[in-house]
């Protein structure tokens, strides 16, 4: 499996995988956020935009102001565009 920074982030922002559903409204179940957040499980690239932007906005919810790229969490992501949009990209 991949592996990725998510774990680290969220304790680093004082975040539970759990407020990443219910402060960021990530659309993904916490079983797959846990397994992804472990490193044993990489979903979809675009599970993956969801996962980072539902961080960036459970962290503006919880008072910070530090904002992730998808690289930065999951730096293994492939680099190219998907479906014509940049995964990087934090519009909504």
């Amino acid at each position: 499996m991949a592996t990725n920074n998510l774990k680290t982030i969220l304790q680093d922002e004082g975040l539970k995988q759990s407020e990443l559903k219910t402060h960021g409204g990530c659309p993904l179940c916490i079983a797959t956020i846990n397994r992804t957040a472990n490193g044993k499980e990489t979903p979809a690239p675009t599970s993956l935009v969801k996962i980072v932007r539902a961080l960036n906005r459970a962290i503006i919810v919880a008072g910070g102001t530090r904002q992730y790229e998808v690289l930065d969490v999951f730096p293994n992501y492939p680099q190219k565009q998907h479906n014509g949009t940049n995964p990087n990209n934090r519009s909504h």
